[in-house]
């Protein structure tokens, strides 16, 4: 089993309740992550299309469930577009000027529209009886930020799709979700990007270098230094849950010094801080070969020339460059 995956079930042991992970747009199942630790949390799913809903509850396992629901601000009308391509359709128009000089551009071409109204979350929470989010994953193609604001409620760690490029029409930008995220007392703990290189790459040989930042993922996770937060994380219960979340992502170093901050803080009893720090302590020990090896390949790199893609720590094709997955996994 993974150390962070070890880590964090052993603090969730400290925990009351068990964690509870909504996934808005869930048509491509659960991340692997959740699906470690999905013995100790209830994972909801919410999905648009009613028949993709139906089949995904069909193959539901204990502690988890899929709504039918179209996320976003409450009773809001809105036009999805489709694609080609189903799973890039989105209720943003494609800007086909700026597609069409990228590589597979068919994908984004308009194949009719659905009008639907969206759902908010809160409304949602309240007629399905879910009593709290403690991790968000959205993915809405463009529509994050109104998901966003229709969830008024307290949570611990988000996932949340952003853009770069003005591709979709419309829709929001990373700037205006890190605004948004700050104003509710988070911070930024990790970005995935992906790039899109011109369809000319293919006239300059060898060429290693980045394209665009189009679009990617950011992790964003409560601030533990902001007074205001406190409240929500005033019990043992919240704690071993806001810890395990972290640990997970492979941030047991962030973990360790969350419990410092807290301790300073009269927020963490001495014995419960000591009994995390163990925990996250003896987990981590198997991770002292892979973090020398590591050293090890960073040091040759520096003697080896190569792709300022690959340099750059990204996994490199002929069209995209992309991140590997967020947080600290191996």
């Amino acid at each position: 089993m993974d150390i962070y995956v070890s880590i964090a079930k052993e603090l969730l042991k400290n925990a009351d309740t068990r964690l509870v992970c909504i996934d808005v747009g869930s048509a491509g199942g659960f991340h692997p992550r959740l699906e470690s630790i999905r013995s100790d949390v209830d994972i909801i799913g919410f999905e648009a299309d009613s028949e993709e809903c139906a089949r995904l509850n069909a193959g539901a396992r204990y502690g988890e469930r899929h709504i039918n629901a179209a996320i976003g601000r409450e009773n809001e009308k809105v036009v999805l577009e489709l694609h080609n391509k189903r799973k890039t359709s989105s209720c943003y128009k494609t800007d086909m000027g700026r597609v069409n000089h990228f590589y597979d551009a068919g994908r984004f071409a308009p194949d009719g529209e659905i009008c639907f109204s969206t759902r908010s979350l809160d409304a949602v929470r309240a007629s399905e009886g879910i009593s709290r989010i403690d991790y968000v994953k959205i993915d809405v193609e463009g529509h994050e930020l109104a998901v966003l604001e229709g969830c008024t409620g307290a949570f611990l760690l988000a996932e949340i799709e952003v853009y770069f490029h003005p591709f979709r029409k419309g829709a929001c930008f990373f700037d205006q979700i890190m605004h948004h995220m700050r104003e509710r007392g988070f911070i930024l703990l990790d970005l995935r990007r992906t790039y899109w290189s011109s369809k000319r790459v293919s006239e300059i040989r060898n060429y290693g270098a980045k394209g665009f930042p189009m679009f990617g993922d950011a992790l964003f996770v409560l601030d533990p230094f902001l007074e205001t937060n406190y409240p929500v994380l005033s019990t043992m219960d919240a704690r071993a849950r806001y810890l395990s979340l972290l640990s997970l992502h492979g941030y047991t170093v962030e973990a360790l010094m969350v419990i410092d901050v807290l301790k300073d803080k009269k927020m963490m009893p001495f014995n419960e801080a000591e009994n995390f720090e163990t925990i996250i302590k003896k987990g981590s020990i198997r991770r002292k070969f892979k973090l020398r090896l590591g050293r090890l390949m960073l040091f040759i790199e520096k003697w080896i020339q190569l792709p300022v893609s690959v340099r750059s720590g990204l996994f490199l094709s002929k069209y995209y460059q992309g991140d590997g997955e967020l947080g600290n996994i191996d």
